[in-house]
């Protein structure tokens, strides 16, 4: 389908259009692809850069149609370029003794380096995800920090005519004035009013200085000795009489102007006054050791949290909104907190995972890992889990791989590199093979690694990054997972695909069943999303872009109020938080402006007609809820967990859900299990009050129960702590449970089985699917009442006599095999499939040696009406 909004390239305009150079090319399928010139160097827009840059990376063939937002290639099979062996370090067996042991030489800072510590302020064009507000394009340039004097030499005499001004950062730190003094000489020669009008709307201040070579902006504090805002278009007039506006559309997002000479001039550090800075971790009055469920002590200054007692039984709700069927809750307990190991960053980037016996948490620069009852069992720093050698390591990721029972986590250095981590076995307390990977390669040269997102399926580790430069940049990131799984693990072929438009973030749907692809969803414009589609092998990928349109229309919340907060919380803008594949639809969440506040914005969406199946906003009268994220299963049960406040609301952790019954694009009223307990305003060099960057909300691989780690603030101000909820529906309709495992095949991996649609007699629309098979392989799904764990032939038999055979089928190109399970034909009578019973579910299937034939994994089926 050729998408209304993209266009196709004729043949014409293939000489317009750049070849790839060097080594890199990538293959065409069958197709050359056409030399031609350079881009015109008149187009000096970042769209048009980005165009072009996309152009030399994959090439443009005649009839392809072209994305105008991003100018990517839209339905066609992409090759990437294979990361180097020199781009990753040491690949090394680790066990948690090793870690351990690195810890005792750990020093956790007192200091948190996204607050200010001292630092004056600089001059600095924001980065691409900081909400500003320019006047004459897309850039500004703000006073980092908020410093209240901050000067520009100019080099020579000249008058100083005007400049738009605009505020930045939230509200409650506004400058409440600006002035400008003008230096000739290094004399004081002249000073403008104080101008206070100053909002989000970019006003006009006059300056009408005459003959100076130096201006210092001057600024009323907002908050804390700080007060933001942000200049453009500062127009001068020289000695010769030629006019300059300076505008800052040639500089690069997040560019720190200060000592930069941009446009000739001499952009100097803040010299304002603050009040007493708040230090990076705020000690606090001993409040007694901590709840029983919380292993080991608080650093020094830190005690428990008034609530951080494990709870369990049920919660009360809030009247808010939402007719679908809330989840029943089961637990709740603290996770990790600032002041844990490491744990020094604000905000958390909070993220959290669980599998078959543990759930696994990782946080600004934090990993705990819990038993199922909410103990935990262990929590080191980053630093020391990754091996990093010291220096900051953030942004985290962690996910559980429900294929293989493993473990994925990465972090950053903020800057080329990451860190690398996949567990050998399903017990995050045992060996870890660990490394580093630098992903600044090709074309990315230059720029640094930003809010990384990671995903898993049974194949490939996918990892996507924001690529910070200019302009801006993601790289999706696949690496084969093969022989990570041998017996002497390596790390697998890593391709990049690079020059993809920026975002906000690409978020890959976490596979709980096999698509045989993966995918990766991320916001597009207002109203359509991009999906792209990875394809296997592994060791050679594809990557193909295409369009959802349909997208219920959205825009950026505006900051949100918190009680006793001087500057609302951040929520993140439009950013879609997660995604996870379920069934056979993709689940994703993201904070959306909803009747003036913001609210949680979920979707159902089918990839293969690239449509919306539902979705829904969850609103509140008062509260406003932001970053949450989503889990489903294939039943289309859904939670989604996520922050909430308002005026007279701390920051809090909430949850929602729904049945696969409910009514089309509900949610149930929002579900309050963890109150904030104090105000919070700690604010970066923006001016934002941040929080987030994200949470996770998973799906458990043993009873299908759902769990979410949300952010909430302390009892002492300006700190945060995370809470881990277990919700669950219970065998509302059926519950699925995996149980056995299956052994290794020739391809490396053991077969899995899995389910689409639902356990309802009356539906009859359950599909047995397999993967991970011999290609092209045959094989039989059969299935019955009595559970086995026997060695057979070359795997274990999960199914114990009597058990019943369904029709042969045959494993496709890519490994798999699904069968529609018709339940009113069944050929034996023995093997009926009743309401109320419990049956499982296997694969049997031929392979090569050593003695011909294999089991998948099983699993256990309790069907209802």
């Amino acid at each position: 389908m050729i998408h209304p909004t993209a266009f196709l390239v004729p043949a014409c305009l293939l000489g317009l259009l750049p070849t790839p150079a060097g080594l890199e090319s990538p293959i065409a399928f069958g197709q050359e692809i056409v030399p031609a010139p350079q881009v015109p160097t008149a187009e000096t827009s970042d769209a048009a850069v980005q165009r072009a840059d996309f152009a030399r990376e994959y090439g443009i063939l005649e009839g392809d149609e072209i994305d105008p937002i991003g100018g990517e290639i839209l339905n066609r099979a992409l090759q990437g370029k294979k990361l180097p062996a020199s781009a990753w370090g040491e690949l090394r067996i680790e066990t948690m003794a090793d870690v351990l042991e690195r810890e005792k030489s750990f020093v956790q800072s007192t200091t948190n380096p996204r607050i200010r510590n001292g630092r004056q302020g600089e001059w600095q064009v924001p980065s691409r995800k900081i909400k500003s507000h320019p006047h004459g394009g897309v850039k500004c340039l703000i006073n980092r920090w908020g410093d209240t004097s901050m000067g520009i030499g100019l080099g020579e005499t000249m008058d100083v005519e005007d400049v738009w001004i605009a505020s930045q950062g939230g509200m409650g730190i506004w400058a409440k004035a600006v002035r400008v003094v003008g230096y000739r000489a290094g004399e004081e020669v002249a000073a403008t009013e104080w101008f206070t009008d100053i909002d989000h709307e970019p006003s006009l201040m006059t300056i009408g200085l005459r003959n100076v070579d130096r201006i210092v902006f001057e600024a009323k504090p907002g908050h804390d000795g700080a007060g933001f805002y942000a200049i453009d278009d500062l127009r001068f007039v020289k000695a010769n009489g030629e006019a300059i506006s300076l505008g800052f559309e040639e500089a690069s997002w997040d560019q720190r102007l200060t000592e930069s000479g941009f446009a000739g001039f001499t952009w100097e550090t803040g010299t304002g006054s603050f009040d007493s800075p708040k230090p990076g971790i705020v000690p606090a009055p001993g409040e007694g050791d901590g709840s029983s469920r919380q292993s080991g002590s608080s650093p020094a200054g830190y005690g428990a949290d008034d609530a951080d007692a494990t709870l369990s039984g049920s919660t009360t709700s809030s009247v808010l909104g939402g007719s679908g069927t809330a989840p029943t809750f089961l637990q709740e307990f603290v996770g990790p907190r600032l002041g844990d190991n490491g744990a020094n960053l604000i905000p958390p980037d909070t993220c959290g995972a669980v599998g078959v016996n543990h759930f696994v948490a990782l946080v600004n620069s934090n990993l705990s890992v819990y038993d199922k009852s909410g103990n935990r069992q262990q929590s080191v720093s980053l630093q020391s889990f990754f091996g990093s050698g010291g220096g900051t390591v953030g942004d985290p990721r962690v996910a559980y791989d429900f294929t293989h029972d493993r473990w994925c986590a990465i972090a950053t250095n903020f800057g080329e590199l990451c860190w690398f981590a996949y567990s050998l076995t399903g017990d995050p307390l045992g060996a870890w093979v660990k490394t580093s990977i630098d992903l600044v390669q090709g074309s990315d040269n230059g720029r640094w690694v930003d809010y990384p997102t990671l995903g898993v399926d049974s194949r490939g580790i996918f990892i996507e990054a924001y690529m910070v430069g200019s302009p801006a940049r993601m790289t999706i990131f696949a690496i084969d997972k093969a022989p990570l799984l041998a017996a002497s693990p390596a790390l697998g072929t890593v391709t990049a695909f690079r020059g993809l438009n920026w975002d906000g973030a690409i978020q890959h749907a976490t596979q709980y069943n096999d698509a045989g692809q993966s995918y990766m969803i991320s916001t597009r414009t207002s109203n359509t999303f991009r999906l792209r589609r990875i394809d296997p092998p592994l060791t050679n990928p594809t990557l193909t872009t295409s369009q959802i349109n349909g997208i219920p229309n959205y825009g950026s919340a505006n900051d949100a109020p918190a009680l006793g907060s001087t500057v609302n919380i951040n929520t993140g803008g439009t950013r879609l938080m997660n995604a996870c594949y379920a069934g056979s639809s993709i689940w994703a969440a993201h904070t959306v402006a909803a009747g003036g506040k913001s609210g949680a914005r979920w979707y159902q969406i089918d990839p293969v007609a690239l449509s919306v199946t539902q979705s829904g906003t969850l609103t509140d009268p008062s509260l406003w809820f932001y970053y949450p994220t989503i889990a489903a299963d294939a039943n289309g049960n859904a939670v989604m967990g996520f922050s909430g406040s308002d005026a007279n609301t701390y920051p809090s952790a909430y949850y929602s859900g729904r049945l696969g019954t409910d009514a089309a694009g509900e949610m149930s009223t929002a579900v309050l299990y963890s109150a904030g307990q104090n105000s919070y305003t700690i604010t970066d060099g923006a001016g934002r009050n941040r929080w987030g960057d994200y949470s996770q909300t998973s799906l458990d691989p043993v009873d299908g129960s759902f769990w979410t780690i949300q952010e909430r603030t302390r009892n002492q101000a300006n700190s945060w702590v995370t809470r881990i909820a277990q919700v669950e529906y219970g065998n509302v309709c059926g519950g699925i449970t995996r149980y056995c495992s299956a052994v290794t095949n020739p391809t490396g991996v053991a077969a899995i089985i899995d389910t689409f649609g639902t356990s309802s007699v009356g539906a009859n629309d359950l599909v047995l699917y397999a993967s991970n098979l011999p290609l092209s392989t045959f094989g039989i799904f059969f299935y019955g009442q009595n559970q086995a764990s026997a060695a057979v032939g070359d795997g274990t038999l999960c199914i114990n006599n009597p058990f019943f055979r369904l029709a042969p089928v045959q494993a496709s190109l890519f490994g798999d095999v699904s069968y529609a399970l018709d339940l009113t034909a069944q050929s034996d009578p023995a093997g009926q499939i009743m309401i109320g019973e419990t049956w499982n579910f296997s694969f049997w299937y031929r392979q090569v040696s050593p003695s011909g034939f294999n089991f998948s994994d099983a699993l256990s089926v309790e069907f209802c009406d």
